[in-house]
């Protein structure tokens, strides 16, 4: 486990996440905000390719970057996966200098808060094992409000929509460090 919330562990991926992956990554309603071409996951075999180079990538992230498995504390049920890293450019290709912050959860757990509380969380980590960093972004789609209340929940400000990143035209928000007092 990476940190915790209330309900929730942010841990790394492990192989036996493969079906609760392919039951989020299969579901067109969870993917079709994710990218400039959204698509599904169509087989496990497909999936566990994905799996493995996630488990593969895990091993490289600095500390306090990744993109990790948000569970359940009460049953361990895999709930979806929190972002936290350089956001690629408008191809895809090239990692920015630009740090993102993302969320990606199975359907049947929208709207009980884990998005926000997971991310609230992430943020809160990331800052603490970055001191270099300053600001965060995120973006989504415009038509995708469930992710825009989620980033004004977590004090984020929408700067406007953007075709900088992953070949789409998005929403923009930033979260700027805290500086106590």
């Amino acid at each position: 486990m990476l940190f915790e919330t209330d309900r929730l562990y942010i841990r790394l991926w492990h192989e036996d996440d493969l079906q609760a992956c392919f039951d989020m990554y299969s579901d067109m309603e969870v993917m079709r905000y994710l990218g400039s071409t959204p698509s599904t996951i169509d087989s496990l075999e497909e999936m566990k390719d994905r799996l493995d180079k996630r488990l593969e990538l895990q091993q490289t992230w600095p500390v306090g970057e990744g993109m990790w498995a948000v569970v359940r504390k009460e049953d361990d049920q895999l709930l979806g996966a929190v972002i936290f890293r350089a956001i690629p450019n408008s191809k895809n290709i090239e990692p920015t200098s630009e740090t993102e912050i993302g969320w990606h959860f199975a359907k049947q757990y929208w709207g009980n808060g884990y998005a926000t509380e997971a991310a609230k969380a992430t943020l809160d980590y990331g800052f603490e094992n970055r001191p270099d960093l300053n600001e965060v972004v995120a973006i989504c789609y415009d038509a995708n409000e469930p992710s825009k209340r989620v980033m004004e929940r977590l004090g984020m400000k929408f700067v406007g929509t953007t075709d900088r990143f992953y070949d789409i035209e998005a929403c923009c928000y930033t979260k700027n460090r805290e500086v106590p007092c």
